[in-house]
């Protein structure tokens, strides 16, 4: 709500002030090229747990960043004072998928309650790629932490499995969850930058709402173990990402669903030169965060009905970070 508000009053004080060129709906044609990180979260609402991620992508393991889309539909930017602006912005990924996502690691634990001699498989995930390397393994198993372990074994692995196979599953067992998507988003933006003469800007900053649609394929497994093995470089240092796997991965839960949900967006451009004709761009940074819920108190529809046994809902969210490396955009 908070972010809703900034922009919209932001918004209203500049509005007066507007410069628009012309009434088109479309701009032109960017063609560009750069790299983009997918971020993906398998959620249950915790009553009393502020880390609700049950397994979340992490750019430590497995590769999850690709190259962007290289075109994209551009809309006209509205002036509103020389060195602020708005307007509209599209985005599309095309059909992605994600597999092995491992099972997610709690924020508290940077703050300490480990124990110094060796890693329990259950700690964030750069510390126990420090321990393995520092003991000299291959691999470790990663886990989920232990509260979370004994809330999925009470309260939603007994929907799936019955008690001999939850009394059989072995120790290092984990949750994970393969995503197949497609998202196409469309938003509202307003930015500042630093004008450098008619043509020329610098330090561009966006900010954005956006609602996007999302085709999904998801599937949570139950691991019987989850590895990682760990990757070295030629001079034989630790170089991301390592290789993680689900080890023989019991299939629980397969959806396939529509998705809609808000998102929000930022971006900062280095540089970037406007003429009629074109629009160049040079290395621009950006990121977004979807939601299922409007200004973080109303749900949205989720688009599927799984839920734990405690009737908490379980959720899959996204995140995306890209930098663009340089963009040309042709102007109609």
């Amino acid at each position: 709500m908070k972010h809703v508000l900034i922009l919209f009053a932001v918004m209203m004080v500049l509005v007066p002030t507007v410069y628009a060129e012309d009434d088109k709906w479309i701009d032109g044609i960017k063609f560009r090229y750069g790299r983009i990180y997918y971020g993906q979260a398998l959620l249950i609402d915790f009553p009393s747990d502020n880390y609700k991620a049950i397994a979340a992508s992490d750019q430590q393991i497995n590769e999850a960043n690709t190259t962007k889309f290289p075109i994209v539909i551009t809309f006209p930017e509205t002036l509103m004072t020389s060195w602020s602006f708005r307007g509209f912005y599209s985005e599309f990924i095309p059909q992605t998928k994600t597999l092995n996502i491992p099972p997610s690691q709690t924020p508290s634990y940077f703050m300490g309650g480990f124990s110094p001699d060796g890693s329990d498989g259950s700690g964030p995930i750069y510390y126990e790629i420090l321990e393995a390397d520092r003991l000299n393994k291959e691999f470790f198993y990663l886990r989920n932490i232990e509260e979370h372990r004994n809330y999925l074994l009470t309260n939603f692995l007994p929907k799936y499995l019955s008690d001999s196979e939850i009394s059989s599953i072995p120790e290092n067992w984990a949750m994970s969850f393969d995503q197949t998507f497609n998202t196409i988003t469309l938003g509202y933006y307003i930015g500042v930058f630093i004008p450098l003469g008619d043509k020329h800007r610098i330090f561009k900053y966006t900010y954005g709402l956006g609602v996007g649609r999302s085709d999904k394929k998801i599937i949570i497994n139950l691991c019987d173990s989850y590895t990682v093995t760990l990757n070295y470089n030629e001079e034989n240092k630790l170089e991301s990402p390592h290789e993680g796997k689900c080890n023989d991965p019991r299939e629980l839960v397969n959806l396939s669903f529509v998705k809609v949900s808000l998102s929000v967006s930022s971006g900062l451009t280095f540089w970037e030169k406007i003429s009629e004709d074109s629009i160049l761009t040079l290395l621009t940074l950006s990121g977004v965060t979807s939601s299922n819920k409007i200004f973080g108190l109303v749900p949205l529809h989720l688009g599927h009905n799984v839920k734990t046994m405690d009737n908490k809902v379980v959720s899959f969210e996204s995140y995306t970070t890209s930098l663009e490396f340089i963009s040309y955009t042709y102007r109609f």
